[in-house]
């Protein structure tokens, strides 16, 4: 483990207590549920795709990398996966696709959901 990585854990760690809120996320091959806290961004930023076309994402969550209280990044299937989430604060949460699998650094996990 790099410090880069521990220091981003446990920065992690105390956003998800602060900040956090809990989600369902399905896995498609395994058909399993999990419950977890995860920091849900409601206006992310366009994200721009291998040849230069922008991308809008309604929801970007972010998860501790582990299987134990988050979402491992080997583990997510783009486009097969699904976060049960509300799209607006305090709103109705309903099962969204997770696009794609953003980034995996410093102990987190980043899906794109639309």
């Amino acid at each position: 483990m790099t410090v880069f990585t521990d220091s981003m854990e446990h920065g992690f760690a105390t956003l998800l207590e602060q900040h956090g809120e809990t989600v369902s996320y399905k896995f498609r091959d395994s058909g399993t549920t999990v419950s977890r806290t995860a920091i849900v961004d409601r206006n992310p930023p366009e994200a721009i795709d291998q040849v230069g076309n922008a991308v809008s994402f309604s929801l970007m969550v972010y998860f501790h990398n582990n299987e134990d209280d988050g979402v491992q990044s080997e583990a997510v299937d783009n486009g097969g996966d699904e976060v049960f989430v509300a799209l607006k604060t305090n709103g109705t949460a309903e099962w969204r696709p997770v696009y794609t699998l953003i980034e995996s650094d410093g102990g987190t996990t980043q899906v794109a959901v639309r």
